[in-house]
């Protein structure tokens, strides 16, 4: 059985101030339940908490770096952070991830529902044999063929 006792954890997101390490407490075994951690996610982020850091920042960036001063694109002598790093290309991904989903968005709240941005309708299907189907595609009327709403006058 083990007792009441604080522990230190770690955030698995290195751009989390949690990264760093958050204090936790161990509940305590009982004699009909193990104890439990709390808080079991980063108080900062809300992302798990582990034992000890998942990600290895120095293995993580060295394979880019080697490429990197292989190309003569690094100076020489330089003593790089590699948690800076590994911070850097989290938040652009990230930022790239959010712009594809705004982009995203943007495009179904302005693609033709009736075609759903393809710009033609099915217009005929005639069977062919064997379970086969022709389709006759047409303009779509309601986006002309664009893909996009026709945005009508509001006055």
């Amino acid at each position: 059985m083990r007792g009441r006792s604080y522990d230190t954890a770690y955030c698995s997101d290195p751009t989390c101030p949690g990264w760093d390490g958050v204090d936790r407490l161990y509940t305590g075994d009982s004699m009909v339940d193990e104890g439990e951690y709390i808080p079991n996610e980063c108080p900062h982020c809300d992302h798990r908490l582990t034992g000890e850091r998942e990600l290895d920042a120095e293995t993580a960036v060295a394979t880019l770096l080697e490429v990197l001063d292989g190309a003569d694109l690094l100076p020489s002598g330089l003593n790089i952070d590699e948690l800076a790093v590994v911070r850097a290309v989290i938040e652009e991904v990230r930022r790239q991830a959010k712009t594809a989903k705004a982009r995203a968005l943007a495009k179904s709240l302005n693609t033709c529902a009736r075609c759903h941005g393809r710009g033609e309708i099915v217009a005929r299907s005639r069977s062919v044999g064997g379970g086969c189907v022709n389709d006759d595609w047409d303009t779509c009327p309601d986006c002309r063929g664009s893909g996009r709403v026709a945005l009508g006058r509001t006055a």
